[in-house]
């Protein structure tokens, strides 16, 4: 079995207040969900979107890191 020797820090950018609750929290870059559009939603929609998202861990709340729809 593992056994950490040296405890590591987040990255220094990967830190989001939750709209929420205003839980300032900091995450690992793997923890980030991303949504993309579907191809019957780029053709209903006319355009591509992506949604990073990450989960407050404190009231659950969806925290949207960055959102961008390109036509």
């Amino acid at each position: 079995m593992s056994e950490i020797l040296i405890k590591g820090k987040y990255p220094d950018n990967n830190k989001v207040e939750c709209p929420e609750c205003q839980c300032y929290f900091q995450f690992y870059t793997e923890e980030i969900q991303i949504d993309t559009t579907t191809p019957d939603e780029v053709s209903f929609l006319g355009g591509f979107g992506v949604h990073k998202w990450i989960r407050c861990p404190q009231c659950h709340c969806i925290v949207t890191l960055k959102c961008e729809f390109t036509e």
